[in-house]
């Protein structure tokens, strides 16, 4: 699961994002929805330090922004992000997947 491929345990988890939430309380909010500005965004990406962590965080945020077929530009914005600061590029991450994980695999939508 995902929590596995974080390298995290259930608990912990549930502390970032109790963490996360008491940030984003203290944000912005424009229309029902918490502005995350880059100063933010660096902040909360400078907290992953780890580079094998920064890669498992990219994967699975891959997969969830790919998970409903639709690229929101929130969604777009925070993966480029998290690229740029963890100074990644794309060829790293497809190179470090096993074979046969199932993000490897082609969507059914795939016309390639």
């Amino acid at each position: 699961g995902v929590l596995t491929a974080l390298g995290i345990t259930r608990a912990d988890f549930n502390q970032v994002l109790f963490d996360l939430c008491q940030d984003l309380a203290a944000l912005p909010d424009r229309r029902g929805a918490y502005f995350l500005s880059a100063t933010v965004l660096d902040g909360l990406f400078a907290e992953v330090r780890s580079t094998a962590r920064q890669k498992s965080m990219v994967r699975v945020l891959f997969d969830v922004i790919r998970s409903d077929g639709h690229l929101a530009a929130g969604e777009e914005r925070l993966f480029w992000s998290a690229l740029d600061a963890w100074s990644m590029r794309l060829e790293a991450l497809s190179a470090a997947r096993p074979a046969g994980h199932p993000a490897t695999a082609r969507p059914e939508h795939f016309y390639g």
